[in-house]
């Protein structure tokens, strides 16, 4: 029998190197892929709600003034779980006593957040699969723009909502942001 030499080794080894590598790759793309569908459903089914809350009362789910657009999911301000609560048709947070939604109609239904899963958290905040929370413009004023002050988006014309996942990095405006709008 002929003895193996290291180059044939090393040929081996490299070639076993290259496949997993390739293997590795396929995996994360599709991996990648299940869940950027998973934040492209979020954002549509959160805009189809609210256009949907929209139609039924002819005003936005909030509770907050209609003279400028309103923004939730700022660190340390409003949480989005408000908007979530009123179209759930729950007693909570932005829709106390069914203030809000006083029709008690059910308009999304989110699941629990899990790893790598989007859903509410245990603070009823909707996240996306990386855990964090999804921001959420409505255009409260009613021009159908929302405005995105303080961001570089800056605004989203003909749009009564405009909701973003700041993407794995976990950055807000960062290349790879996913947006309603675009």
């Amino acid at each position: 029998m002929k003895a193996i030499t290291r180059a044939e080794v090393s040929m081996a080894i490299g070639v076993v190197v290259v496949v997993g590598s390739l293997i590795g790759s396929i995996y994360y793309g599709l991996a990648n892929r299940r869940v950027q569908s998973m934040v492209e459903s979020d954002l549509e089914a959160v805009e189809a709600a609210v256009l949907a809350f929209y139609e039924e009362y002819r005003v936005l789910p909030t509770m907050y003034p209609d003279y400028f657009d309103f923004r939730y999911g700022l660190e340390g301000d409003v949480k989005n779980n408000e908007i979530m609560n009123a179209l759930q048709a729950l007693d909570a947070a932005g829709n106390i006593e069914h203030a809000v939604n006083s029709r008690q109609i059910v308009y999304i239904r989110i699941p629990k957040a899990g790893k790598k899963q989007s859903g509410l958290n245990q603070d009823g905040i909707f996240v996306d699969p990386w855990g964090e929370e999804y921001q959420i413009v409505l255009d409260t004023d009613g021009n159908e723009v929302c405005a995105m002050e303080d961001t570089p988006y800056n605004r989203a014309v003909g749009k009564r909502i405009a909701i973003w996942s700041k993407g794995p990095d976990g950055k807000l405006f960062t290349w790879d942001d996913m947006k309603s709008w675009q």
